[in-house]
């Protein structure tokens, strides 16, 4: 079916429904283990330095030392007792997602390209099945790059960094750079003559 066709997502879930029976069935209970990370003890320091340092007669600087503690992650980066597998699929578009080390990523590929290929008689586009870091690279979905967010700064209401791994989208830069060139002169956006700048008459 050519792509875009109303009966494609149709026939993608028929031919697909074994594939994601078998994820949800069978790597996503093998991939997960453990109930929450543990916390990160250099962080948990940092915090009780700073509670020490917001006591009467002790030094000051409680502020800087938060701060501190704020480019810390709150949580073991490398929890070796916690992984997390998540799946979406959108028509014949998989996105999957693995809180872990990548040599861990690997073979979960390879199982799922190997089940395509040998059960369902479907072969895999290798220049789409890339594995990514969600936190610098991410990975493009539906024309987006999905990522993984990280923003020490930013803290809600509670003081705490809410934006840090919730997921995100972009807009790919060459998505964008398309977008703009009928816009643009030269590589530039053209200056706005002077009768564009007036407020418009009322007649």
């Amino acid at each position: 079916m050519p792509p875009g066709s109303g009966v494609s997502p149709l026939l993608s879930l028929l031919s697909l429904d074994r594939w994601e029976q078998v994820v949800e069935a069978v790597l996503v209970p093998a991939s997960n283990s453990g109930d929450r990370r543990k916390p990160y003890p250099p962080y948990l320091a940092l915090l009780k330095a700073a509670r020490v340092r917001w006591q009467p007669g002790a030094p000051r600087g409680a502020a800087a030392v938060r701060r501190q503690a704020q480019g810390l992650p709150s949580r073991e980066p490398h929890a070796p007792g916690f992984r997390r597998l998540w799946s979406v699929r959108y028509a014949e578009d998989w996105l999957l997602g693995l809180s872990g080390p990548r040599h861990e990523a690997e073979p979960i590929k390879q199982h799922l390209a190997e089940f395509r290929r040998d059960t369902l008689q479907l072969a895999l586009s290798q220049e789409k099945m890339l594995s990514s870091q969600a936190r610098t690279h991410g990975a493009r979905f539906l024309g987006d790059d999905s990522l993984t967010r990280d923003a020490d700064d930013k803290q809600d209401q509670r003081r705490q960094r809410g934006l840090n791994g919730a997921p995100g989208l972009t807009v790919p830069r060459a998505v964008l750079h398309s977008t703009w060139a009928p816009y643009l002169r030269h590589g530039t956006p053209p200056s706005c003559p002077h009768d564009c700048r007036r407020p418009p008459t009322r007649s």
